[in-house]
């Protein structure tokens, strides 16, 4: 503790990961019989999810700290003539995969950014003509005897909805699958990983530009499973460690499945002071040095990168940022636009792919208001960005964060020792 002793360290514990708690909802629903998740995640998109499975005909009890839940099994489950998803693009690309293979016809539908998402890889796998929702689907024919070949990489939200609802649906031998240049590789294999609980194994191999996904078990089993802390969020407060105002996370899994938790070796690239311990992470305020990284299979990680780069001396580089394009907002453009507006030199190379921060770059007034685009990373990203400035601030929707990360401006106050309230 000798690094952190002299900070008054506040403790902040890190709610569960919102995706790991949206696939082991699902998981629960599919298999008959009661499961229990502990330390589930709470936002938005857990919410619509624990609604859309309710909808379902599965029960879920939410009154303690440990969620029940009581499946009577997919095959049980009430017929849907609309599946409405929220604003969460995982719950509807997996939803997309069990339209497709149940028998019946229904409608996806979804609210808020969801509706201006192109979602080329759904709408590819819905064979429709069209990109945005709402999706209207029939009963299709789905030939069970090849390997599924994908030769346009689609998301790996949708390949993770084929691992989860194939074993499931499929009553012959579950097809196996092969992706031409897959990304976002450590979502599938959170994925497996999850599933692996669930009593479903799938054996994943890669070659160099090719990946096999082979089901080897398919028997879903209730169980009881833990929900690690959620990286994606809590990169916000690393960055706000590293930066300026110290902070001690608790209930992040350093081994975790989670692609986010890459952050932790980019934050120790560029100098950041980290202490590891069993259970506890502390980060503490030095001087930070420019990296450079690759976001492919990390994406969400863009917004918490581009503060720790203003603040690091020198040049930073960031590589993959196509991957954001598609999120709740085209995230590379418009944080770029947000921050260059208060003096950020920042360079998007001809390619569209690779970005160039210079630290120390940033002049902001003393008040801003910025536009969220209603993007709850960029949301937290604008709020740790003046924070570190130390300029007041307002956002045109605070109440986006709640997607992904209830209780931020809570975890934020008691961080600074300040109120977000505005």
């Amino acid at each position: 503790m000798s690094q952190g002793a002299e900070y008054n360290l506040k403790t902040i514990h890190i709610k569960g990961s919102k995706s790991e708690t949206i696939r082991a909802l699902l998981m629960a629903g599919i298999a008959t019989g009661t499961s229990f998740i502990k330390n589930p995640g709470r936002g938005l998109d857990v919410q619509a999810t624990c609604m859309l499975l309710k909808q379902l005909g599965v029960c879920i009890d939410q009154t303690s700290e440990i969620w029940r839940i009581q499946s009577p099994g997919i095959h049980q489950w009430l017929l849907c003539t609309h599946l409405h998803c929220g604003e969460s693009a995982l719950l509807l690309r997996c939803m997309a995969v069990y339209a497709r293979l149940k028998a019946h016809p229904c409608t996806l539908l979804g609210h808020g950014t969801l509706n201006t998402r192109a979602l080329a890889d759904v709408r590819a796998w819905c064979e429709k003509d069209r990109d945005y929702l709402p999706f209207r689907l029939q009963p299709q024919p789905f030939d069970c005897g090849h390997t599924l070949f994908f030769k346009s990489p689609p998301s790996s939200q949708l390949i993770s909805g084929l691992m989860m609802f194939l074993p499931a649906l499929i009553n012959t031998k579950t097809p196996n699958i092969q992706i031409k240049d897959l990304i976002s590789t450590p979502y599938v294999l959170m994925t497996q990983h999850w599933l692996k609980h669930f009593g479903v194994c799938w054996d994943v191999k890669q070659s160099t530009s090719n990946t096999y996904l082979r089901c080897t078990q398919t028997q879903y089993q209730a169980t009881q499973v833990c929900v690690d802390g959620d990286w994606s969020s809590a990169a916000f407060l690393c960055v706000l460690g590293a930066v300026k105002y110290p902070v001690k996370l608790k209930g992040l899994n350093t081994n975790s499945q989670q692609a986010d938790q890459v952050i932790l070796k980019i934050l120790k690239q560029s100098g950041a002071n980290v202490v590891i311990y069993k259970d506890e992470i502390i980060f503490t305020p030095g001087s930070l040095n420019s990296f450079d990284c690759d976001i492919r299979d990390c994406p969400d990680l863009l917004p918490a990168l581009m503060v720790l780069a203003l603040f690091s001396q020198g040049v930073s580089c960031i590589h993959g940022i196509l991957r954001t394009q598609h999120k709740e907002s085209n995230r590379a453009q418009v944080f770029t636009n947000c921050l260059m507006l208060h003096g950020a030199f920042i360079h998007i190379q001809q390619d569209q792919d690779t970005m160039q921060i210079k630290g120390g770059s940033l002049r902001m007034q003393d008040s801003v208001c910025f536009d969220t685009a209603h993007d709850h990373r960029i949301a937290m990203a604008q709020v740790i960005t003046a924070i570190i400035a130390n300029v007041r601030w307002q956002l045109n929707d605070r109440d986006c964060i709640e997607k992904s990360y209830v209780g931020f401006f809570d975890d934020i106050d008691l961080i600074t020792n300040q109120t977000t309230k505005n």
